[in-house]
């Protein structure tokens, strides 16, 4: 138990115990989430086989002027 003379320096010192305590924890959940978020860009086929990257949207073909008019023009 610590002197009441001591009281101030001990409450200090527990507080600076205390964040760095919090904040290792925090750098731990930072490098899990990173690590996940890592892994899931390596493998991300793996859970969304069929999803479209940038470069195979780019690679795609669009409609020309002339059918986006013609959809729009068109009578429904």
């Amino acid at each position: 138990m610590p002197h009441i003379s001591d009281e101030p320096i001990f409450l200090k010192l527990e507080a600076i115990l205390e964040a760095c305590t919090f904040q290792d924890l925090t750098g731990q959940r930072l490098r899990k989430v990173a690590r996940l978020f890592k892994f899931l860009d390596d493998n991300g086929e793996l859970f969304a086989p069929n999803l479209t990257t940038q470069d195979t949207l780019s690679a795609r073909k669009g409609l020309t002027q002339e059918e986006v008019d013609r959809l729009l023009n068109s009578e429904r």
